[in-house]
């Protein structure tokens, strides 16, 4: 898809100095330099994708495996934990292969949705657990028998991520997203003038989650699903018309294919609403 092609070219901090990886890794002369300390691009590395990784370790033995040579990933934060949805972790997506994969950290993770990251990942553990893999410090288990992985220190963070910039954002109508959204799961839209179908009620309640419905001024409505640990859960939600910008999801609960119906819009913050636009 041409919009997952321009995010790939974006993702292209995977040069040191203007020296370029060989193989796969795509060349570009605008690179900008890594915004965390002490992060170091490494033009030795094997470059994998989220597939690659996958494909490479075997995930579904009891053990996590160590990541024993040098090797990055690259790709886009697509859900984290700064507004309560998730517990110390983010999840990190891929938009050529497509996969993503789970980060596990000891603290609340400091990077937002939607920011593009190059990871060194040399010295983490791969894990499988609960149909999820899972990148972390390393395998513990627990006075139950239960395997886990220890998240990833705080203060090691910068030795691992390389914080780029937000990805773009695509705008789209809701016919348009509806219609082709497996072309944009994981990925930022921005659909214009839409709008609750009930304002009258708050965006989560008593940790509950809740689903909304936006809609636009042709009556076609999309799902929004927001956590009840949001932050900004027990307040009412945005009036009128606005223009929404959001991560695009699926939200299974049950077997079969995935369809439209599947499709939900995430919130990051408050400030994915904007006033209206023409």
């Amino acid at each position: 898809m041409t919009t997952s092609r321009k995010i790939y070219s974006l993702l292209a901090l995977i040069v040191l100095w203007g020296t370029a990886l060989t193989g796969c890794v795509d060349k570009s002369d605008d690179i900008s330099e890594p915004t965390v300390p002490d992060f170091v691009l490494k033009p030795e590395a094997e470059l994998l994708s989220i597939a690659d990784l996958k494909a490479k370790y075997d995930l579904y033995t009891p053990n996590a495996v160590k990541i024993e040579t040098d090797e990055q990933i690259r790709g886009i934060i697509s859900m984290d934990d700064s507004q309560g949805s998730l517990y110390k972790t983010a999840i990190i997506y891929d938009p050529i292969s497509k996969e993503a994969i789970r980060m596990q950290f000891n603290s609340s993770y400091p990077f937002r949705q939607g920011s593009e990251v190059v990871m060194n990942i040399k010295g983490l553990n791969v894990f499988h657990s609960t149909g999820a893999h899972i990148l972390g410090a390393q395998q513990y288990t627990n006075n139950k028998g239960n395997d886990y992985l220890l998240g990833i220190p705080y203060q090691t963070i910068s030795k691992v991520l390389s914080l780029g910039n937000d990805t773009p954002i695509t705008e789209v109508t809701m016919e348009e997203l509806k219609a082709n959204y497996a072309d944009y799961v994981n990925l930022m839209v921005k659909i214009k003038n839409v709008e609750f179908k009930n304002q009258d009620i708050t965006y989560a309640d008593n940790d509950e989650s809740r689903e909304h419905f936006i809609e636009d001024a042709n009556g076609e409505d999309i799902k929004v699903r927001v956590s009840g640990y949001e932050k900004f859960a027990s307040q009412k939600v945005r009036q009128g018309k606005f223009d929404f910008v959001g991560m695009v999801s699926i939200f299974k609960t049950s077997g079969g294919n995935v369809s439209e119906n599947d499709m939900q819009l995430a919130i990051r913050n408050l400030n994915d609403f904007e006033d209206a636009s023409n």
